[in-house]
């Protein structure tokens, strides 16, 4: 773990040591290097190199150690790559170590900048890599490691590229991961999760490294494609791979505090099979996940075979790259500028005409979305009817929640409060959220409110309230319906998916319904919002209808965007109307 704090102060002292155009361009890498490590929004674009005097890139004038830096900056930053933006600057870094003379850097760059390509699903450019790798720098002089690296990318991508064939030169065997690829290309029959669950068994003291984790990551993919064409496989065991590949993202330093295990890794679990027995009837569970530069949706519903499609086929967004960035986009200029209705409007239309079919609009649908898609704005009106989910396992062990319960005259407000308060402006906050929210006596009908803080701990770790996420498993539970008061995640976990994550694990403290954000929670719109959600009134009312009267009030008095676009209903219960 990094002292950011003290990294800050560094890249502070670097400005009264700027002196050209080397230094400034420096200093840009190491903020954008603090940005990638921590979460924070950046434009891959800032590390096009600017020119020297001479008319030279400035790739060639950086030392050696400051190109590598560039380098691990540009393949992180592929996740964020639309068109060829970021390819580019890798391309013009290459052609200035070709001049230059460095071969052997040229020859592990080219072949780790496809492997990561295939791991973002873009395979034709993986393939280009490659084969350019193959027709140009396969004769240089490079490390063991680099040649193992080519014949296992090579090996993979031989299952989507058919004109792909492997050469007995060709031999992938001295990595460990080649057995894995090789057993299941051959494999009949359901054994798709017990085989995952044997690899991770026998990798058990290997470290979720960013290698260890990129291989595992791709090699589930494998199974996720290779169950999708299997006809002798149901879409449970997709739709289980996905859950799981979710799962396996979430265990990660910001959770543990440090570098996890495959041991740190959870069982493999068969989560469809369990949700199609339990969810009520006329009820859909819908999985919107990215799968190669695609975004699928899948349908779950009680005893009716699982339905799939690609999302926005034959769209302009089919690409998954360009809804991504339309989701991103928006998020910054409301940041910015506060506000972006319109954009709003477009890309809520478009995905809900998407996801919502017209026969299961106004019944219940339960949603789960996987990583930045969970970003998507969405707001409830009031013909919707449904609530998002992180965590599916919640929803198969608690019991049904009756909606009928919530809210009877004179409810009991359970109010859950930090051990300890730091902040001034949170303790301020707490203590105007006193004043306005009052309890009853009802104690047969209880709304929970949460009003620890859900944050990124000193850059390194998550936390809700002073505990960590993994604790939370161990907390009685709170009853819907309830609400998450104070995240500061909107801040600081713009590029990751921390948010999910942080969902997946409360959802354990919870049972019922409930209310998160987002969005921003750290001004007096929340206690606005708050107030009137759990307002005393004469005739009864659930957690959807208050939740739209306190969205339209919140709305009247704060009409820019961010104050309030990014509340959502939350579940972690199947729910009885």
């Amino acid at each position: 773990n990094r002292d950011w704090k003290k990294y800050n102060s560094e890249l502070s002292l670097m400005d009264e040591r700027i002196i050209n155009s080397k230094d400034l361009y420096r200093k840009k890498v190491f903020e954008i290097w603090k940005k990638i490590e921590t979460g924070e929004d950046y434009e891959p674009l800032y590390l096009v190199p600017d020119k020297t005097s001479t008319g030279k890139s400035m790739f060639f004038i950086l030392d050696q150690t400051d190109k590598s830096l560039v380098f691990y900056l540009l393949k992180n930053s592929l996740s964020l790559q639309v068109e060829n933006e970021v390819n580019q600057i890798f391309d013009l870094l290459v052609n200035s170590e070709i001049e230059l003379g460095n071969q052997n850097i040229v020859y592990h760059m080219t072949i780790s900048w496809a492997s990561t390509l295939y791991s973002q699903g873009d395979y034709e450019s993986a393939f280009k890599y490659l084969k350019t790798f193959e027709d140009k720098y396969l004769n240089y002089v490079g490390s063991e490691a680099s040649l193992t690296e080519y014949y296992l990318l090579k090996y993979k991508l031989s299952f989507i590229k058919k004109e792909l064939v492997l050469s007995e030169k060709d031999d992938p065997s001295s990595s460990r991961w080649f057995q894995y690829y090789q057993y299941v290309a051959s494999f009949k029959g359901n054994e798709y999760l017990s085989y995952l669950q044997r690899v991770i068994k026998e990798n058990a003291n290997q470290y979720l490294d960013h290698r260890n984790t990129r291989e595992l990551l791709d090699f589930i993919t494998f199974l996720l494609e290779k169950s999708n064409k299997d006809q002798n496989v149901g879409g449970d065991v997709s739709t289980d791979l996905i859950f799981y590949r979710d799962r396996v993202l979430s265990i990660n330093e910001r959770l543990l505090g440090r570098i996890p295990k495959f041991q740190d890794l959870p069982p493999v679990e068969e989560l469809t099979a369990d949700i199609q027995k339990k969810i009520p009837a006329n009820q859909t569970f819908i999985v919107v996940t990215q799968q190669g530069l695609r975004n699928r949706y899948i349908l779950i519903r009680n005893k009716q075979a699982i339905a799939s499609d690609i999302l926005f086929q034959n769209g302009a967004y089919e690409d998954a790259r360009k809804f991504k960035k339309l989701i991103f986009d928006y998020h910054r200029t409301v940041k910015e500028t506060g506000s972006n209705l319109l954009q709003k409007e477009f890309i809520e239309s478009l995905f809900r005409n998407a996801i919502f079919s017209k026969e299961n609009w106004e019944k219940i649908n339960y949603v789960y979305l996987s990583s930045y898609l969970i970003k998507t704005p969405l707001e409830l009106h009031e013909n919707d009817n449904f609530y998002l989910v992180q965590n599916p396992r919640t929803l198969i062990e608690n019991r049904p929640h009756s909606l009928k319960s919530d809210f009877e005259k004179g409810f009991r407000i359970s109010r859950y409060l930090p051990s300890k308060i730091q902040r001034p402006w949170f303790k301020h906050l707490l203590e105007v959220e006193s004043l306005e929210v009052k309890t009853g006596g009802n104690s047969r009908s209880t709304v929970s409110i949460s009003s620890e803080e859900l944050r990124l701990f000193e850059e390194r770790e998550i936390l809700f309230g002073n505990a960590n996420l993994l604790s939370l498993k161990s907390y009685s539970k709170r009853p819907g319906p309830w609400i998450i008061n104070y995240s500061s995640l909107y801040n600081t976990s713009f590029i990751t998916d921390d948010i999910n994550y942080s969902l997946y694990y409360i959802s354990t403290m919870f049972e019922g319904p409930g209310v998160f954000s987002i969005g921003q929670q750290n001004d007096l719109h929340q206690i606005m919002f708050l107030k009137t959600l759990t307002a005393r009134k004469e005739i009864r009312q659930d957690l959807k209808f208050r939740y739209i009267q306190a969205m339209d009030e919140l709305k009247k008095r704060y009409p820019q965007e961010n104050y309030w676009n990014g509340y959502r209903l939350y579940t972690t219960s199947f729910v009885i109307p």
